[in-house]
């Protein structure tokens, strides 16, 4: 295992490309990032479960590192969806049925439970649809330049 390499794309991710929606991410960049972003998140509930605070630090600690990784992981999104030649507005289907399930949920709270249904089928969807990008994002790129830039890969990818 290469641990520098690995180092150098999550520090890529989240310094010069924390925002960065132009350009390719080959897979290594991307299930890199990926797999980094939900190891810290295990580790923050783990974290959180063992030293056992009041309800609303775990959700202020969440948020924070949520909305922390939230751009660099669009956009991380955004160009692998490039390098396998589809539009970065595509990683919005799951993006918006999320939020919309969410706002379902908190009305819910507040007016019908209709709405609870309303926000489980939208959760539906955007694991469904999020899944379905997720296989897209197992196939290579090309090894040549396409309209969104040039080819991420070398040799050994």
């Amino acid at each position: 295992m290469n641990f520098s390499k690995y180092n150098e794309i999550i520090s890529s991710c989240l310094k010069e490309k924390f925002v960065c929606l132009n350009g390719r991410a080959s897979r290594e960049e991307f299930f890199v990032f990926f797999t980094f972003c939900l190891t810290i998140n295990i580790f923050v509930v783990l974290l959180i479960a063992l030293v056992r605070p009041t309800h609303s630090f775990i959700e202020l600690v969440l948020t924070i590192i949520d909305l922390f990784l939230f751009f660099p992981f669009l956009s991380v999104n955004v160009r692998r969806l490039h390098d396998i030649e589809k539009d970065g507005k595509l990683i919005l289907i799951p993006i918006v049925s999320l939020a919309l399930s969410a706002a379902s949920l908190i009305l819910s709270y507040f007016l019908d439970n209709i709405l609870a249904i309303v926000a489980i089928a939208l959760l539906l969807l955007f694991m469904f649809s999020y899944s379905i990008i997720l296989l897209q994002f197992t196939k290579k790129g090309l090894d040549i330049p396409n309209k969104y830039g040039d080819s991420p890969y070398t040799d050994n990818d």
